[in-house]
């Protein structure tokens, strides 16, 4: 699950989703990262900034983001 929500607010959601207990400390460090830590694993995002002023980041290619979902899947 990606989410741009507080860390907190994602531990929530995915445990009422039953993704991962929030009682289980290791499952929650191995499984919820930050925002600087999901982007330092994804080489081939692109920070890019639209129209409306809002900050967005994509996949440099289609590729680079099948190799993304194939890591996650892993």
């Amino acid at each position: 699950m990606l989410t741009g929500d507080y860390r907190e607010t994602a531990i929530f959601v995915a445990h009422e989703a039953g993704i991962i207990n929030k009682d289980d400390e290791t499952a929650i460090e191995g499984s919820v990262l930050s925002a600087e830590e999901f982007r330092s694993r994804c080489e081939n995002l692109v920070n890019e900034t639209t129209n409306e002023g809002r900050r967005v980041w994509s996949f440099n290619s289609h590729d680079a983001l099948k190799q993304f979902q194939s890591d996650i899947v892993e």
